[in-house]
Parts: C-alpha cells; sequence; structure tokens
C-alpha cells in the first residue's frame, strides 16, 4: 500500500506540470480534476497504509527510539498530507482565499515529497540498491526537475 501511495504522491506533479502533450491529450480543466481526486485516493492509501503495517504485527506498537525514525517521518507526514488534502479540497468553504491557498501548497507540497523519498528510502530495505533503488533515484529526479521547471516559468 506504501508503494501504491508514493506512486499516486508522485503523479501529482505530472497532473499539474501542463505538459503540452497532456494538455493535447486531457484538458487542462480534467488535469486539475484528476489531481484533485488523485490526491483523495492518495490520503485513503496513505491512511490504510499504517493501519495493514500495524495488522501484520497484532497492532503491536514499536517504542520511542532513535532506530524508528524513518517510522516516525512516515507519522509525521500522515499528520501533514491530512490537513493539507482537507484544506486543498475544502479551500472555498474554509474562506481560504485563492492565493493564499495556492502560496500553502506551493510550499507544503515539495516538503512532502521530500519527506516521502526519506520514508521510503529508509524504512524498508527494498530501497537500498538494485532496480527499487534506482527507480526511486529516477522518480527523484523526475519530481525535481517537475518542481525546478514550474519554478522557472
Amino acid at each position: 500500500m506504501g508503494i501504491i501511495t508514493a506512486v499516486l504522491l508522485l503523479f501529482q506533479p505530472v497532473f499539474v506540470g501542463r505538459f503540452v502533450k497532456l494538455d493535447e491529450i486531457f484538458t487542462l480543466k480534467k488535469l486539475f480534476q484528476f489531481h484533485k481526486t488523485n490526491g483523495l485516493v492518495l490520503l485513503a492509501t496513505a491512511i490504510v497504509h499504517p493501519i495493514l503495517i500495524l495488522g501484520a504485527d497484532h497492532f503491536v506498537f514499536f517504542s520511542f527510539e532513535s532506530r524508528y525514525w524513518p517510522e516516525f517521518i512516515g507519522i509525521f507526514l500522515l499528520i501533514l498530507l491530512t490537513p493539507f488534502v482537507a484544506i486543498s479540497f475544502f479551500q472555498k468553504k474554509l474562506g481560504l482565499n485563492y492565493k493564499t491557498w495556492k502560496m500553502l501548497h506551493k510550499i507544503i507540497a515539495p516538503i512532502i515529497l521530500i519527506l516521502m523519498f526519506i520514508h521510503v528510502n529508509n524504512v524498508s530495505r527494498s530501497f537500498e540498491s538494485g532496480l527499487p533503488f534506482y527507480l526511486l533515484c529516477g522518480a527523484g529526479l523526475i519530481t525535481i526537475f517537475l518542481f525546478v521547471r514550474k519554478a522557472l516559468s
């Protein structure tokens, strides 16, 4: 479930990256709707992920030790992601003007992506080497490219 959440999160900047080819296939309105819907789906998978992990361990919580720092980053990510998605989804109903919301979104979204990469790379030995490691690094570089491209445009 964690991998699915990470992939969904990596698609977020692609949906709003304003790529000419994507814009030709889908309308900008549809891409932003995909972005919004994907945000809700990735939040749902992010919530289910730790429940499944804890369920596999008979809901025995890990102790508060420094060796579990990658798990704590995951908890922090979920705590950050939940209001982030909720505020984005209910921005108008909360009376938050678009300019303020967009500024917050531009600041917090990269932080979430960076923390996700740190969490994924350190929480499991699966990404220490080989193809999974290279795929994670490639996805990270593409994400950085998208953010730099967006910032410079």
